[in-house]
């Protein structure tokens, strides 16, 4: 995750664990989920805030999470910690209802969830991966699959507004084929009360060997309305 405020980066590589995608919790990602809630409400409502959720945060973790304890007492942490022995997505849930559903920093958290980006998945898995691929001799055809590591949220903070956008890259499950970067970006009042406008767009592409000029058309007549220009190898 990087957030920027008026287009200057202030933090950048902070990182809360998606339980969705079934990664394994650690201790470690206690005390990276304080650095980002801190610096999140900071930037929010200033030092009022984050102080609040500092105490609130170390009162609800610190029971359970040594890395968290070191972590405050000597600004560092161990990186070699167990998988804990309680559920940190459910005491991290319990944490954010203590802010209510209406706040700005819970708006915001819930806008870098995994579930936000359905809507933008579901409709290019359609439109790609759903291609008519008859002629291509292929049983994969221009299915695709995510790029492990190869997503990012960044968060914008302006003068009139908030702008949330996940980067995505995806890759096709044949060896040598294409792969692509897809952004949904979000725009949100500063009060983060209703959403501006929201938009899907392709900004890159890159075809592998196996990408004959047939196959890369059909990719870009597929892809075409979310895309600035047709690419080719």
């Amino acid at each position: 995750m990087e957030i920027f405020v008026n287009g200057e980066r202030r933090i950048t590589s902070l990182s809360i664990p998606d339980y969705e995608d079934g990664s394994v919790a650690t201790d470690f990602s206690v005390p990276r989920m304080y650095c980002l809630f801190s610096s999140l409400s900071f930037l929010l409502e200033g030092e009022e805030l984050q102080k609040k959720v500092e105490e609130m945060f170390y009162f609800t973790f610190s029971p359970l999470s040594p890395a968290l304890v070191q972590f405050v007492k000597e600004g560092k942490i161990d990186s070699d910690v167990l998988e804990p022995n309680y559920d940190v997505a459910r005491t991290l849930s319990g944490f954010l209802k203590r802010f209510g559903e209406d706040t700005k920093l819970v708006k915001i958290l819930k806008c870098t969830n995994q579930s936000f980006l359905s809507a933008g998945v579901l409709r290019l898995k359609y439109l790609i991966g759903g291609a008519d691929v008859k002629d291509l001799h292929s049983t994969q055809g221009l299915n695709y699959k995510d790029v492990k590591g190869g997503w990012k949220i960044l968060i914008h903070f302006n003068e009139d507004n908030i702008t949330i956008t996940h980067r995505r890259w995806e890759q096709s499950f044949i060896p040598e084929s294409f792969k692509f970067v897809w952004e949904m970006s979000a725009v949100f009042d500063s009060s983060m009360e209703t959403m501006v406008s929201a938009s899907i767009k392709i900004p890159e592409v890159k075809f592998g060997t196996v990408d004959t000029p047939q196959r890369q058309q059909l990719f870009n007549s597929a892809a075409k309305i979310y895309m600035e220009t047709p690419v080719s190898s």
